[in-house]
């Protein structure tokens, strides 16, 4: 039973990105999403698991919603971790700060070179000794 609700889960996560293309069509009546069919082939060559439910009516497709539910994650509202994390305050005189701690100041020293690599030390990984050379140090011949 539960291969079968992921399975149905796949089948409407198919269903609901299909329907979130710009340009589509949903026909309410016969439950079907229309596409050009030239869009729809490009489309269905991208996600062949698509092809089931383009321009053709999908059977049970209000059973399967109210099964599958619309809180399949999608990432529509997902974030990248340099977004801000702060949503700015329609009242700015509301500061949460009661002045116990002193501001803290998140510039970046124009000083400090970021993208600078540590120094490069000559290691057995990284000498500059041929691999060929070192397999032999302790061999005798």
């Amino acid at each position: 039973m539960e291969n079968y609700y992921m399975t149905l889960k796949a089948r409407y996560g198919e269903i609901k990105r299909a329907k979130d293309l710009s340009g589509e069509g949903w026909d309410d009546a016969t439950k079907t999403i229309t596409l050009d069919p030239v869009v729809a082939f490009t489309y269905t060559k991208a996600y062949p698991a698509a092809r089931a439910f383009i321009n053709k009516p999908i059977e049970n497709y209000e059973n399967i919603r109210i099964i599958c539910g619309d809180d399949y994650a999608t990432g529509y509202y997902a974030t990248s971790m340099f977004s801000e994390f702060e949503v700015p305050s329609e009242h700015k005189d509301n500061n949460p700060n009661n002045g116990d701690s002193p501001p803290v100041d998140h510039a970046i020293e124009e000083d400090c070179d970021v993208h600078s690599a540590p120094p490069i030390v000559n290691t057995p990984a990284t000498s500059s000794t041929p691999r060929s050379q070192r397999s032999n140090r302790g061999s005798k011949k």
